[in-house]
């Protein structure tokens, strides 16, 4: 592990020597690593590694910047309470949208896409389903734009407006029947618009969280804000049995599954209160402040630095030129966790009901399989802040996750009607998923520096959770119907099997670029620095 610790890659860290005198810049942000051969060791913010940051230490921001202390103070216990209610509740209504859709899909599927064939009005169905996730990846550079550039609390409250909105217009469209082609389109607008929603508001909760997380809690806090989506799932399942189990076929396809649509307000304003106290963070402050050391507006013409310096204010542009590999691992790197959430969430209900299993019974297991992965994922937490190996985790998890997959794959064509075998299927499957919710934002905090973070984490995880994750049933019944599983009839559930060990492969590959990129990621940033501390102090000992 030391040679880990030790390792100057050049993403980390940039040498340099003016006339052979060695000058050290510190930044309080991130500690050092131990010197060597008496050379100077610059090391900029979050160890997030672009040349970019070079500038700032040759025009002297570094010496500016060493006058903040980006550490996350400790609020008081009320109102760090009170913050972290109103970041779940905003994560709740996105992950209970999610869950509400997918679990009314019989009554939705009836009102808006009336058909003879279940097939085409499955597809029909995952497509509108899909199109929030679609559109994740564009909110998550619009909305991670506000945060980065503007303040992450007039992002998260933006996106709590955007998305709360066309949930409740959902529950007013009219049907098929009634506004022929134009209720679907409006359906599919509406949830496009919920997507854009969904791709500001998670990330940039999850890195809010953690970036004002006193030392020590980040891993616990950033899994309760994952855990949160969770809850929202739940109390959509547990609405949408209710429904089922009280309303006839009727009375659910012509009103009851607009009910949970249309309590959306009520949620969204509560979120909206808790969150008009939040604090800015002081590292994005500090980050700021930086940034606006270069000359006055006025003289930007004549000043190529300046310019340069506005240019590199735009979160987009920086994670072009100085951070695409970083993203395009975080991509690989969530691949799996994604498919292998969306499949257990989304297609495995989906296709009990459609082969013996009642849309209650497949509804209940939905809701109890959630519990497991949970509490895996908030056990992650723990063990991250205490030292566990987040990215090395991940690698370990997706492999046996994937060969959990198939068993279950194999359990279903076995026992295709059998209620007890599959459920526990399926809560074994949550519970190896659950861990990776509890690494994702541990490693997506050391990947990026503070003024990209929310743009660069929230679009390589909604790529993620988004367009691989969301597309997942509709890929599933793809690779179904296209004739790419060896077995038709039964077998055909092999599909699914095929789809999370591709994911699991993706991982392994992003896993192990990470740790190459960015290997203090595989740790919470205080378990990082007392790492380096006690590196540092065998070095000066020896």
């Amino acid at each position: 592990m030391d040679d880990i610790i030790r390792h100057r890659h050049k993403s980390a860290l940039v040498r340099m020597h003016h006339n052979d005198l060695a000058t050290e810049y510190r930044v309080k942000s991130a500690p050092l690593l131990p010197k060597a051969n008496n050379q100077t060791l610059v090391e900029y913010p979050e160890y997030s590694g672009s040349p970019g940051h070079i500038g700032d230490v040759l025009s002297g921001g570094a010496e500016k910047k060493a006058d903040h202390d980006s550490s996350p103070p400790i609020l008081p216990r009320a109102q760090f309470v009170k913050l972290m209610i109103g970041m779940g509740f905003g994560t709740a209504i996105e992950w209970y949208d999610f869950s509400i859709f997918s679990g009314l899909s019989s009554p939705i599927m009836a009102t808006f896409f009336p058909t003879t064939d279940p097939s085409l009005q499955n597809l029909y169905f995952w497509a509108v389903f899909a199109a929030a996730f679609v559109a994740r990846p564009v909110g998550s550079l619009l909305f991670g734009h506000l945060a980065d550039t503007w303040s992450r609390k007039g992002a998260l409250i933006s996106s709590i407006l955007v998305m709360g909105v066309p949930s409740v217009l959902i529950g007013c469209l009219p049907s098929y029947s009634t506004a022929g082609l134009a209720a679907p389109v409006l359906l599919a607008l509406l949830r496009m618009i919920q997507g854009l929603a969904m791709g500001g508001e998670f990330g940039t909760a999850v890195m809010y969280v953690a970036e004002v997380s006193p030392p020590g809690q980040q891993g616990r806090n950033g899994a309760t804000i994952f855990s949160s989506a969770l809850v929202g799932m739940l109390v959509g399942d547990a609405l949408v049995m209710l429904l089922v189990g009280t309303l006839n076929t009727s009375q659910l396809n012509q009103w009851g599954w607009r009910v949970p649509f249309l309590l959306v307000v009520l949620t969204s304003f509560l979120s909206l209160l808790l969150r008009m106290g939040m604090p800015e963070p002081p590292e994005l402050v500090s980050a700021h402040a930086m940034q606006n050391t270069s000359s006055a507006t006025g003289e930007i013409i004549m000043d190529v630095p300046a310019a340069v310096n506005v240019i590199k204010r735009f979160p987009v542009t920086r994670l072009i030129t100085e951070h695409l590999p970083t993203v395009v691992l975080q991509i690989f790197f969530e691949f799996w966790f994604s498919v292998a959430f969306y499949s257990s969430t989304s297609w495995w209900p989906s296709y009990f009901r459609s082969n013996g299993i009642s849309n209650l019974n497949s509804q209940a297991m939905a809701l109890v399989v959630l519990i497991p992965c949970a509490s895996t994922m908030y056990i992650m937490g723990i063990a991250a802040d205490r030292g566990a190996r987040c990215i090395w985790s991940m690698l370990v998890i997706s492999l046996f996750g994937a060969g959990i997959a198939v068993a279950s794959c194999a359990m279903a064509v076995a026992r295709p009607g059998d209620l007890g075998s599959n459920w526990a299927m399926l809560a074994i499957q949550m519970a190896v998923i659950g861990p990776g919710g509890g690494i994702v934002p541990v490693v997506g905090l050391g990947l990026y520096p503070a003024e990209v973070r929310a743009s660069g984490f929230n679009f390589a995880h909604n790529v993620a959770m988004g367009l691989l994750g969301g597309l997942t049933p509709m890929t599933v019944t793809a690779i179904q119907t296209g004739g790419l599983v060896a077995t038709k009839g039964a077998g055909a559930v092999y599909a699914a099997g095929i789809w999370v060990s591709a994911g699991a492969v993706a991982t392994v590959i992003g896993s192990v670029g990470l740790l190459w990129l960015r290997p203090h990621a595989d740790f919470t940033l205080e378990v990082w620095t007392q790492r380096c501390q006690k590196a540092s102090s065998a070095d000066t000992k020896a």
